[in-house]
C-alpha cells in the first residue's frame, strides 16, 4: 500500500476467510475486505474492525532509489495475532463481564485487551463449547464440509494466555448493574 507517501507491505488475503484484498477498497488509511468488510490499517496491517480476528502480516520495506525492496521471512504466516496487554489485577482491579461467547463476545474480550484493559475479563456462555464460528454451522459444518477443529474462534490456550476467563455452560437469568451481580439459572 501507499498511504500519504508511506509504503507498506502487508499480507494480501483477509484473515477472516482469505478474500483477496486487492479486490477490496483502500479508503484513506483503511483496507476494507470485499467479502465481509473486515477493516485493516493500510500502514501496519492491524485489525481495525471485525469480523476478522487477526491482523495482516507486515513485512519490512526498504527503498533503494526508485525500487521498493520487501524482505520476506522464510515462512510467511497468513495472519498475526494483534498485540494485547497482559492482565494485571494489581494495577486494574475492575472486572468486565461479557454475556455471550459468540463472535461479538469474543471480539469484545479481544478488543478490551487490545485497548489496554488490564482488569479481569469474564466471558459467560450458556453453551459448553469454546466460542465458535456460528456462520460456519450452516455453511459448512452441518453439511459435513468443515472439520470440528475449525469451529472454535480461538483455542483455550489463547484465552488463558490473555487472562480471559471462560465460564461455559452457565445461563444468566438476571443482571443487576447497580449491584454488579449476575444471577444464574
Amino acid at each position: 500500500t501507499r498511504v500519504d507517501g508511506e509504503i507498506s507491505a502487508l499480507g494480501a488475503a483477509c484473515t477472516h476467510y482469505s478474500a483477496r484484498l486487492e479486490n477490496g477498497i483502500l479508503s484513506g488509511g483503511t483496507i476494507v475486505c470485499p467479502s465481509h468488510q473486515a477493516c485493516f490499517c493500510a500502514r501496519t496491517g492491524d485489525l481495525k474492525e471485525p469480523p476478522a480476528l487477526n491482523a495482516l502480516p507486515r513485512f519490512e520495506v526498504r527503498l533503494r532509489g526508485d525500487d521498493i525492496v520487501v524482505r520476506l521471512p522464510e515462512k510467511i504466516g497468513r495472519m498475526r495475532i494483534p498485540d494485547m496487554v497482559a492482565p494485571d489485577p494489581a494495577r486494574d482491579p475492575r472486572t468486565f463481564v461479557i454475556l455471550g461467547a459468540g463472535a461479538a463476545g469474543n471480539s469484545a474480550a479481544q478488543s478490551l485487551r487490545e485497548c489496554g484493559f488490564q482488569g479481569k475479563i469474564l466471558m459467560i456462555s450458556d453453551e459448553a463449547d469454546l466460542p465458535y464460528d456460528r456462520p460456519n454451522l450452516d455453511k459448512d459444518y452441518l453439511q459435513g464440509e468443515a472439520k470440528e477443529a475449525w469451529m472454535p474462534l480461538r483455542s483455550e490456550k489463547f484465552y488463558q494466555g490473555r487472562g480471559i476467563d471462560l465460564m461455559l455452560g452457565k445461563r444468566a437469568a438476571n443482571v443487576d448493574t447497580r449491584l454488579k451481580t449476575v444471577v444464574f439459572e
